[in-house]
């Protein structure tokens, strides 16, 4: 039903710009606003219930990815700047200077992680680990 909503209202966006005059009537103006952000209301309500149906329900990894998040959150900021910044020193450009930093975020989350606050009794609850 959303999905249907959804697409009508990106159907009559679409004639909305096709049939609208540069400068329209107050209330055609605001119709047009409405139907702007109907649009894009019903698209993120598209979303989320596709979300919703496709992650509602048991899976392998979200025990693990549950325990992980907090550390992962608190890591990936110190990582981001400090490889962020040593990087930007070298000009690598704007294709590769991102490439880099996101892989070394995600392998720096991951390695240390795994195998420095998982396996060390102190920080485990530093990071909220049990």
């Amino acid at each position: 039903m959303t999905l249907a909503l959804a697409v009508t209202a990106f159907v009559l966006l679409i004639l909305r710009n096709e049939f609208l005059p540069d400068d329209p009537p107050f209330l055609l103006d605001q119709a047009s606003f409405l139907i702007t952000y109907l649009n894009r209301w019903l698209w993120i309500v598209v979303i989320l219930g596709w979300g919703n149906h496709q992650f509602n329900r048991p899976m392998k990894w979200l025990p693990y990815a549950t325990e992980a998040v907090f550390s992962w959150y608190i890591l990936h900021q110190t990582i981001t700047v400090v490889v962020g910044y040593n990087l930007t020193q070298l000009s690598l450009g704007p294709v590769i200077e991102p490439a880099l930093v996101l892989i070394a975020t995600l392998g720096g989350c991951l390695v240390i992680h795994e195998y420095i606050i998982r396996r060390s009794t102190i920080l485990r609850p530093l990071f909220g680990l049990r």
